[in-house]
């Protein structure tokens, strides 16, 4: 639950005021969403994927702490000469649902953490995918997730990365490209 505090900024006088609004000025173009798209301009079909340690890290500590149940996050990266460079992998969020046949994620939450995680990087991130985790064995994709990919292929512009994570037998992940035509 979020309170609205102000509707506008109090208003100083004086220096402190112009000064606060050339400080808001910068904040807000700074922060526009425009400058996170979902898709990078420089993207082509996927001929490799890479992850990064902390990518790696971020689904690892998800899978095991949801363990024995479905969980999944999205991925974030750039892409460069065909290669899928995943630099953040997220979380599912806050207000999600877990069973071991079905995971939803928090669309809200990704919404707000895109831009975030975006700002750290000198290039800012794309939109480039997601991952899931399947209970047992199961390393193909379901009619819902099948559903799930094309969505974010299609979203994203320019196909989409989907990464399986099984445990059962041995762990394991197994990534896919979906182009954009499916």
């Amino acid at each position: 639950f979020f309170m609205k505090l102000f509707s506008t900024p109090p208003v100083l006088s004086g220096k402190k005021n112009k000064k606060r609004k050339k400080l808001l000025k910068a904040q807000r173009k700074a922060l526009k969403r425009a400058d996170h798209p979902f898709e990078s301009d420089k993207a082509a079909d996927c001929r490799g994927v890479v992850l990064s340690n902390r990518a790696y890290l971020s689904v690892l500590s998800e899978v095991y702490s949801r363990d024995p149940l479905e969980t999944g996050g999205i991925f974030f990266g750039n892409v460069k000469n065909g290669v899928w460079y995943v630099a953040e992998a997220s979380d599912p969020g806050v207000y999600t649902l877990h069973t071991r046949a079905h995971h939803e994620m928090d669309n809200n939450y990704h919404n707000h953490i895109y831009p975030v995680l975006s700002r750290l990087y000198q290039h800012g991130l794309c939109l480039l995918g997601l991952w899931h985790r399947h209970p047992g064995s199961l390393d193909t994709f379901s009619s819902d997730d099948g559903r799930t990919n094309h969505s974010f292929a299609e979203v994203i512009g320019n196909g989409a990365v989907s990464m399986l994570v099984n445990l059962d037998p041995t762990a394991r992940l197994t990534c896919y490209y979906l182009s954009k035509n499916g």
